[in-house]
């Protein structure tokens, strides 16, 4: 993908993995000025996926991922994404830049049947309230990439 981190060998052992969705990112990967940029902490782990090292407790992670394109017309942002325990089940969560809602649900996640050993897996499904943050694109209940856990 042009403009976007590759892998490199510093990233940290312990985190949260995910990608938003790869058509997402293959999309955006595809538009002469889109751009995938990484801060405060987060890296590349492989092709379109990214690790947000553990921040203190097993369900906060630090790391920004921003993904712009069109200008800036096309951006979203995860930031410091976590697993928020409600009483609908379990929800990834990023922080936002609008001071009125400062977090976001994003997906609901739900345990992955088919995961390796010793790994923690989620489905992760795209939340109503979370439709307009990936630009209209997809429809509530969309599956988005897995989210991992190390």
């Amino acid at each position: 993908m042009t403009n976007f981190p590759s892998p490199g060998p510093d990233r940290p052992e312990r985190g949260l993995i995910w990608g938003i969705k790869d058509s997402f990112l293959r999309y955006v990967a595809g538009i002469t000025d889109g751009v995938c940029e990484l801060s405060d902490g987060a890296a590349p782990y492989s092709p379109g996926r990214f690790l947000f090292p553990t921040r203190g407790t097993d369900d906060t992670y630090a790391g920004v991922l921003s993904v712009t394109a069109y200008g800036g017309i096309l951006g979203v942002t995860v930031a410091q994404p976590h697993i928020a325990h409600t009483s609908y089940g379990l929800r990834l969560a990023v922080r936002t830049l609008d001071s009125t809602r400062p977090v976001l649900h994003v997906a609901a996640l739900e345990p992955a049947a088919d995961t390796p050993p010793d790994t923690v897996e989620y489905r992760a499904l795209l939340l109503g309230e979370a439709v307009s943050w990936l630009g209209d694109a997809y429809a509530a209940g969309t599956e988005l990439d897995r989210v991992t856990l190390l």
